[in-house]
């Protein structure tokens, strides 16, 4: 079972094209500055079977690829491996990966099968400090796309609620204003 903080079914930051996203639940790096730190605890959250959620992929229209971001993919890379390996063998869709891990640090067996099915990697610690900040870009040599990532890009999407959510690489004074404008109710 793979423990999800939520996915996203139309992303245009989080890879190439339209993008079903993928947040896990769970990570041990607690990067200062990350953009997901509601990710970081191990407590279960929504647990969905491989199976599940590639029937809920095939539903999506008009997407390009799947992004697993997080949390820390690679801490579930059993689950997302046989996850990725159904969208390898039954779609012509692309697979993005963020992780904290260092290449050299994808030591198992399981985490070493789900890199060699991923196109793109960007991977690193997350480093807010750094102009562009630190991370780095692994393209597969058997993919058919490149993916010039971008840390730039942010994507704003308000719900009927008016709730917001923000993707991709915001500051945070765009985060704090995206805030003042939700507690305004504006």
């Amino acid at each position: 079972m793979i423990n999800l903080s939520h996915i996203e079914e139309g992303s245009y930051v989080n890879g190439v094209g339209k993008r079903f996203v993928i947040w896990v639940q769970g990570c041990n790096f607690h990067c200062p500055g990350c953009g997901n730190p509601d990710t970081w605890s191990f407590e279960t959250k929504n647990l969905f079977s491989f199976q599940n959620l590639f029937s809920i992929i095939l539903k999506e229209s008009n997407i390009t690829g799947v992004t697993f971001s997080g949390g820390e993919p690679f801490l579930q890379a059993s689950d997302l491996f046989l996850l990725a390996k159904e969208i390898k063998e039954k779609t012509d869709l692309t697979i993005h990966i963020f992780t904290g891990f260092e290449l050299d640090e994808l030591k198992t067996e399981e985490q070493k099968k789900l890199l060699n099915l991923a196109d793109t990697l960007v991977y690193g610690r997350f480093d807010c400090s750094k102009p562009n900040n630190n991370q780095k870009v692994w393209h597969n040599p058997q993919s058919r796309e490149f993916w010039d990532f971008n840390n730039t890009d942010v994507e704003i999407d308000v719900t009927e609620n008016g709730d917001i959510n923000i993707s991709g690489f915001p500051t945070l004074d765009l985060i704090s204003d995206m805030e003042d404008i939700q507690n305004e109710g504006i």
